[in-house]
């Protein structure tokens, strides 16, 4: 097993069907619960910090607070559904990270919550996202959905524009290269996203989303593919 401070595990990541790469309050607040009222667990990234990666050691569980504002005032609401936490700052945690579509039994969803700067060609999250999918690819992951939850214009097409176009992929293989722009086009479904939830945090601890209550919409996926 990895070190604590690289990666912390709370149950078989082998049947986890979610990949996070980010740890945006949108995605904790909204898709992660999402995922666990379908069933599905998350291993999460912290593509950056790993202030959430040690909040979740210290709670022990796969679980975290949410703050939610409501007429009647703030209530807190546990969400659970976490199946493990990697820091992606740390060589071996990313590492680790990296083999999960050949550990993980389905990787039905990628999540992704890397702030809006994170979607943009200098992104260190837009490598990972990169070699994620590339190893979705020589995993022989069947079908793949990215969900993005930062707030970018036709985020989906950029998101497909920016892997295409990335170091990786223009250092593999002639033929390496067109297996997975065809794995991407036939496997992957990148659909173009809107989200609409405050978001915030709890005073003093940064750690703990806080949030309006959920609204009627407040993520909408546009799949002009019929893959999603």
């Amino acid at each position: 097993p990895l070190p604590k401070r690289m990666a912390v595990v709370f149950s078989d990541v082998s049947e986890a069907r979610c990949i996070c790469l980010g740890t945006g309050r949108f995605l904790r607040c909204v898709l992660v619960p999402a995922m666990h009222s379908l069933g599905a667990r998350c291993v999460i990234g912290a593509a950056r910090g790993r202030t959430v990666i040690d909040m979740l050691q210290k709670r022990g569980d796969g679980s975290y607070e949410v703050d939610i504002v409501g007429a009647g005032g703030v209530r807190t609401e546990r969400v659970e559904g976490v199946a493990a936490g990697y820091s992606l700052a740390e060589e071996e945690g990313r590492e680790a990270f990296m083999k999960l579509p050949g550990v993980m039994r389905s990787v039905r969803y990628i999540g992704i919550g890397v702030t809006e700067a994170g979607v943009s060609p200098e992104s260190r999250a837009m490598e990972y996202l990169s070699e994620l999918l590339h190893v979705c690819c020589v995993a022989g992951q069947p079908s793949v959905c990215v969900i993005c939850t930062d707030n970018v214009s036709l985020v989906g097409e950029r998101l497909r524009s920016l892997v295409l176009e990335s170091a990786l992929v223009s250092k593999l293989p002639q033929a390496d290269r067109d297996a997975f722009t065809t794995y991407l086009e036939g496997h992957v479904a990148i659909p173009n996203t809107m989200v609409d939830r405050i978001t915030s945090h709890r005073q003093g601890d940064p750690t703990v989303p806080r949030t309006e209550e959920l609204p009627a919409k407040a993520l909408v996926l546009e799949d002009l593919r019929g893959r999603g």
